[in-house]
């Protein structure tokens, strides 16, 4: 069994705290509540292999931005939410979270919640699946998935998504780390 802490980032009202509820209860829940800091824990069997997953809701409001830093060291992957039907939210991704995150040169994984409401709404202002696809290429960001909590859509592929980012996270650096260590280095001395 494996252990990985994953913290859940981005902006307020963008459901996090709603993706883990579901995730956790499989149930929706009926009210906003904005988060200061949770910290839940679940079990999931991935790929023949049972993971306890720790998961860190922070805040996206910025009066609590030192606070929510405390929750960044030790992690292993870092889920990194927008709401398709805020576009500032998505805007926010290079603009704020993806600096506050890449120092920790941990993977992240670019979820865009509430694809519910683009059935719902005619408003063009909707960000879509290629816009996101778009973004994480351009940060060079491990994985993106789209889901919705309140319609129990791609609720525990986020999940397994977010541990199947760890594993090659962990290959790529384990790679890395053999190859610097004899012939990439031999040859990138040499002139």
């Amino acid at each position: 069994m494996s252990s990985l802490k994953c913290v859940i980032v981005g902006d307020g009202g963008v459901g996090k705290t709603w993706l883990i509820t579901t995730f956790i209860t499989n149930e929706s829940p009926q009210a906003y509540l904005p988060t200061v800091f949770d910290n839940f824990t679940a079990t999931i069997q991935y790929k023949n292999k049972r993971h306890v997953l720790s998961l860190w809701d922070t805040s996206g409001q910025e009066e609590y931005s030192q606070l929510r830093a405390l929750s960044y060291p030790q992690t292993d992957v870092f889920i990194l939410c927008y709401a398709v039907n805020n576009v500032v939210s998505f805007n926010n991704i290079k603009a704020k979270w993806y600096c506050e995150l890449k120092q920790f040169n941990k993977p992240i994984l670019l979820v865009a919640t509430k694809v519910d409401t683009r059935t719902n709404n005619t408003n063009n202002d909707m960000v879509t699946p290629e816009k996101g696809i778009d973004l994480q290429k351009k940060l060079h960001i491990n994985d993106f998935i789209e889901c919705s909590a309140l319609k129990k859509t791609k609720i525990k592929e986020v999940f397994e998504k977010a541990i199947e980012c760890t594993y090659k996270s962990k290959k790529r650096s384990s790679f890395f780390s053999s190859c610097f260590g004899c012939c990439c280095h031999k040859t990138a001395v040499k002139n």
